[in-house]
């Protein structure tokens, strides 16, 4: 049986495995710089939510960071929203490394 990869490449699908062992496939939306770091923007599979997190990557891994302070969360929903948004109006996407179909599909379907 075929995965449903609800537009994403399979190597731009990730596994999220909280602390309870409940595992969810997220697709990335993109990886984006704010006030000197890196934060990552993730779409559950299936659905238009959108779970943002602090983002390192080192040689061969990556760290996923939960952002608990909630101005930070709230700054950096705002600047991805921008991002977002200045990516679907044909602004220069620089800023934001998304997958440009992914990003249209979720953008305009975002209820």
């Amino acid at each position: 049986m075929k995965k449903e990869l609800y537009g994403y490449d399979e190597e731009d699908i990730l596994t999220l495995e909280y602390s309870d062992g409940v595992k969810e496939e997220c697709g990335i939306i993109g990886i984006f710089g704010f006030n000197g770091k890196d934060y990552i923007a993730l779409n559950p599979l299936g659905t238009k939510d959108v779970y943002l997190y602090g983002y390192k990557e080192y040689e061969k891994e990556y760290e996923l960071i939960d952002i608990t302070d909630e101005k930070e969360l709230e700054i950096v929903t705002q600047e991805f929203e921008r991002l977002a948004s200045g990516a679907v109006d044909g602004a220069p996407k620089d800023e934001l490394d998304v997958e440009d179909e992914v990003l249209m599909d979720w953008f305009y379907d975002f209820p």
